[in-house]
């Protein structure tokens, strides 16, 4: 609601500015939820709307089985978005945008059914030359025989974590030895806590607490020898994008941002058809980059090729420099 009053005093704003100006267009760089348009959209001028995201939704059969405290949350998200939807500010951003940038393929689809005639990806992070220089140069994790999984971020449910930690109980069936650390904090700690421990995981699956960014990256990230982020919607996923930049494969689900990053030579994006099937798939990903020492290794290269050619900033310049010229 914050959001949407802001964006009705914006509007009367804009009209001055290009009154005194004579804007050649609109860029509104948005909130990265797209549910709420743009009210500068009335201006006639050419707009280019995002890049914007949260266009996807956990899966049914995922808040199936949500218990109750995640359950409501999520059903009050996509209550939110449906409404959202109906707003005659939504509908005329869709209408008067010459160009929507989107985070993933999940909003893209829901950009164009709700009316949008234009729509690309385009991701809403990108690295500097040398944030992905520092990335790049963390050392190669070290060759031990137990795997290092890590995952990161907050500890609500549509992280996810609960696949992570599912998926490793299949590991130690298989008799797969690893080590799986989750950083962050939030309130499904005590929910995840009581999983592992159900699990039968203390020894091998700790959940390490809040750390910043530096300790992640030159702490966590240096340790692990893949990322897991089975995120049940989630607009881009910038912690996988660091775990690439770092040659570090990813696994995550088909879905949202994480699935816009990850492509089979550097990761698995598994099915999320149902929570049984995307933990049995985390689980057999875990075990191939465990076992084939070649597959884990061209994963870990192809994984900075990726970050430098797809993620870098001056890529994401020119992609908008080259939407301004079109217009």
């Amino acid at each position: 609601m914050h959001y949407w009053m802001w964006q009705k005093q914006l509007a009367g704003i804009a009209a001055d500015l290009h009154a005194q100006v004579g804007f050649d267009l609109i860029h509104h760089v948005t909130l990265s939820r797209y549910w709420v348009g743009s009210s500068v959209s009335k201006l006639p001028i050419p707009l280019i709307w995002g890049p914007v995201g949260s266009g996807g939704n956990t899966p049914p059969s995922f808040a199936a089985e949500l218990p109750w405290s995640a359950w409501f949350p999520n059903k009050a998200r996509e209550l939110s978005a449906n409404i959202c939807r109906r707003d005659r500010m939504l509908r005329d951003t869709l209408k008067k945008a010459s160009i929507c940038f989107a985070t993933n393929e999940d909003t893209s689809r829901r950009l164009i059914e709700d009316g949008a005639a234009r729509v690309e990806l385009l991701p809403q992070i990108c690295f500097s030359e040398g944030r992905l220089k520092e990335l790049a140069s963390l050392p190669a994790p070290p060759d031990v025989a137990s795997l290092h999984i890590l995952s990161i971020g907050r500890l609500v449910y549509w992280k996810g974590f609960q696949y992570g930690i599912r998926a490793t109980a299949q590991l130690k069936e298989r008799g797969i030895s690893f080590e799986y650390r989750i950083a962050g904090w939030g309130p499904y700690e005590a929910t995840l806590k009581k999983l592992v421990s159900s699990l039968g995981l203390e020894d091998s699956v700790k959940l390490v607490g809040r750390k910043t960014n530096d300790e992640v990256i030159h702490e966590e990230m240096k340790w692990a020898h893949v990322l897991v982020h089975p995120a049940l919607h989630e607009s881009f996923g910038n912690v996988c994008l660091e775990a690439l930049a770092a040659g570090r494969p990813v696994v995550c689900l088909d879905l949202g941002g994480p699935a816009t990053q990850v492509t089979t030579d550097c990761g698995f994006a598994v099915s999320a058809e149902s929570p049984h099937l995307a933990v049995t798939e985390i689980a057999g990903a875990l075990e191939a980059l465990s076992s084939k020492k070649d597959l884990y290794q061209n994963m870990a290269n192809a994984a900075k090729i990726r970050a430098r050619a797809n993620f870098h900033r001056d890529r994401l310049a020119a992609a908008i420099l080259d939407a301004y010229a079109s217009l």
